[in-house]
Order: structure tokens, then C-alpha cells, then sequence
């Protein structure tokens, strides 16, 4: 009995399972947010860039009737000017820090090859339309040098015949 128990018993099997970690959700996750943030970052940066550019050209055109006026101008001309340097150089950084943030999502998405072809294929883009504008520029030149004669005979021709007349 034991031996068609044997013969005849179910075994259980055991399907694979993908387990996906939380742990690279949530650094996607996390990266995606400081992403969002930088973002933000930027914006503000931007906007305070052009609030300290506005108000340099403010005191650049405004009027100086004496030395006091005068004074308050300069300084506030080169604090604004100061102001603006700064906050280019945070800007710089926040991008720097937005395109790494952006590869290593890149990098844990997947995506890192796809974007990288992407944009060596918009520098190749970007290359050849240089060109090609060049090429059509020279032959332009080369057209209008090689024309120069026919151009110079009519030119003669058509004072010949004012002259006649």
C-alpha cells in the first residue's frame, strides 16, 4: 500500500518568483524626487538671476544729481552684479548636479544607452546642418565669383548703350 502511496503522491511544485526589491524602487524613487527638487532649485535661481539683472539695469539708468545719489548707484550696481555671479554659478552647479542625478536614474532605469545614442545622434544631427549650411554658403561664393564676369559684361553692355542713346 505504501508503495502505490508512493507511486501515486503529488509533489508539490514550486513556481520562480521574481522578487523586486523596494530597495531600488525607492532609489528611483528618491532620485526622481531630488531631481524634482533641483528643478525647483533652478527655477528660483533663474528667477532670481534676472530680478538682480533687472535691477542693476535700474541703477544703470538711473539719474545721478549728486555725489550721494551718485554712491548709492555704484553700490548698488556692483551688489547686483555680485548677486548675478553668484547665482550663475549655483545655477551651473544645480545643472551639473540635475545631469549626473539624471544618469545614475538613467543608469538604474535602464535608459543609459538609449539616451547616450540619442545624443550623439542629435550632436551628429547638429553636425551635419552645420555643414551642410557651410557647404551651401561656399558654393554661394564660389557661384557668385564664378558669375562676376557675366555679370561685369552686362553691366558694360547695358552703359554702351546708354551711352548711345
Amino acid at each position: 500500500m505504501r508503495l502505490i502511496q508512493l507511486l501515486f503522491k503529488r509533489t508539490q511544485s514550486y513556481s520562480l518568483v521574481k522578487v523586486e526589491r523596494d530597495e531600488a524602487k525607492s532609489s528611483v524613487k528618491r532620485t526622481i524626487d531630488k531631481i524634482h527638487s533641483i528643478d525647483k532649485e533652478i527655477e528660483i535661481t533663474s528667477k532670481a538671476i534676472i530680478q538682480a539683472q533687472a535691477v542693476r539695469m535700474r541703477s544703470f539708468f538711473a539719474k545721478d544729481n549728486n555725489l550721494l545719489i551718485g554712491l548709492q548707484k555704484k553700490f548698488t550696481e556692483s551688489t547686483a552684479a555680485t548677486s548675478a555671479q553668484w547665482h550663475q554659478k549655483q545655477l551651473i552647479e544645480l545643472y551639473q548636479e540635475r545631469r549626473e542625478l539624471q544618469f545614475h536614474l538613467d543608469r538604474l532605469t535602464g535608459n543609459a544607452w538609449k539616451r547616450r545614442l540619442i545624443t550623439w545622434f542629435r550632436l551628429f544631427l547638429g553636425f551635419m546642418g552645420i555643414s551642410l549650411i557651410i557647404f551651401i554658403l561656399f558654393m554661394g561664393l564660389i557661384a557668385a565669383i564664378y558669375l562676376l564676369p557675366i555679370f561685369a559684361m552686362i553691366v558694360i553692355i547695358l552703359f554702351i548703350v546708354n551711352k548711345r542713346q
